[in-house]
């Protein structure tokens, strides 16, 4: 009723303006445009009204923002399920349950042969699955590794480094209960050292201080320490192919790690060119560097070597090198001292043999003399 009386009164106002006199038109038009300002006015106001009728709740505020937790929280776990939904399973959940790291690796190489990422978890379930007393294990995991680096833009983590590292430790020794031939923990901790300062594995970039002095710098110092003297013959037997002792060996790998995490604590990329730069930030996890405990069972692994004065060089560059660097510690004073007493002890040695052999030399001089 009241749409049909703004009608009826729109018309007589046009018909007026346009049927009076000039005078009047003005007028006219002016009540129109008054006329229709009232009426969109008067329309906004109800639309306002009906809003706000229709949004009137009599709920409190907390129930109000608790609902709204509610919903949100519902919307969460749709989204969550959503996603975790749309992962496909990973390629180790079709071997058996105890497979082992040979089943686990022929699996991932077929992601590898299509292009595919290979998952941060699966490379974990493949160092956990490495078996004690098993040394092909240990090469697998290094292969492994070398491999996803290589070809897959693998990033090493921490916690993947430190089960890789255990992985190989443990598949080169025997078991808790049983106790470890001192050659096969030299042999342990030489291949894990190895595999962590190469740099194609990306362990030293990953590994923590604290898991490289457990499972490789306090595997090697038990080993060459429950190592048994063996005659000159039995030596021989002992070396590799390339006539090192294992002694030897353990002295150099001790050397090499420590080199290596002082290396990487001394921030190393400002020696760097921006791409170089940029490839060593991408897979740095850790650059903890060794302490003076570390330096402690490095120094005494050095001076477990078959020479003596070789021993002394290896642990005397690990102690310079070491002091070089304040801002890691300082060394203890007792490794400290341990150097120096087998250095002179090897120099009082030395003088000895001179003199036993210039009165040996002063001997034969005056038998042919007489």
């Amino acid at each position: 009723m009241k749409r049909c009386q703004s009608i009826f009164l729109r018309r007589s106002l046009v018909t007026k303006s346009l049927t009076g006199s000039n005078n009047n038109s003005t007028s006219a038009a002016q009540r129109m445009a008054n006329h229709f300002h009232c009426h969109q006015t008067t329309s906004y106001a109800v639309q306002m009204q009906n809003i706000q009728y229709y949004n009137f709740s009599t709920k409190t505020k907390p129930e109000e923002a608790q609902q709204e937790s509610e919903v949100q929280a519902t919307i969460d776990i749709d989204i969550e399920t959503k996603s975790q939904s749309a992962q496909s399973p990973s390629i180790l959940t079709s071997l058996p349950t105890s497979y082992t790291p040979g089943q686990a690796w022929s699996a991932l190489q077929i992601h590898l042969a299509g292009k595919q990422k290979i998952r941060l978890e699966d490379l974990k379930d493949l160092c956990r699955s490495a078996r004690s007393s098993t040394p092909k294990d240990a090469k697998i995991i290094r292969t492994a590794m070398l491999d996803l680096k290589r070809c897959n833009d693998f990033r090493m983590s921490v916690d993947c480094a430190q089960l890789a590292l255990d992985g190989m430790i443990r598949s080169l020794t025997k078991g808790d209960e049983e106790e470890t031939d001192a050659s096969f923990l030299i042999q342990a901790g030489v291949f894990a050292g190895e595999a962590f300062v190469n740099p194609s594995t990306g362990l030293y970039v990953a590994a923590e201080a604290r898991v490289v002095h457990d499972a490789i710098l306090a595997t090697l110092l038990s080993g060459v320490e429950s190592l048994e003297s063996v005659d000159d013959d039995d030596d021989d037997d002992d070396d590799d192919e390339e006539g090192v002792t294992p002694l030897a060996s353990a002295a150099n790998v001790a050397k090499g790690v420590i080199d290596t995490l002082l290396l990487r604590a001394s921030n190393p990329t400002k020696d760097m060119k921006k791409r170089k730069k940029r490839k060593y930030l991408k897979y740095l996890r850790d650059s903890s560097g060794p302490t003076p405990d570390m330096i402690d069972v490095a120094v005494k692994i050095c001076l477990k070597h078959d020479d003596e004065e070789e021993g002394i060089g290896l642990a005397r560059g690990i102690l310079e090198a070491y002091a070089e660097r304040a801002y890691l510690g300082t060394a203890l004073e007792g490794t400290v001292g341990l150097v120096k007493d087998l250095e002179e002890k090897l120099a009082a040695a030395a003088a000895q043999e001179a003199a036993e052999v210039e009165e040996d030399d002063d001997g034969e001089t005056e038998e042919e003399e007489k």
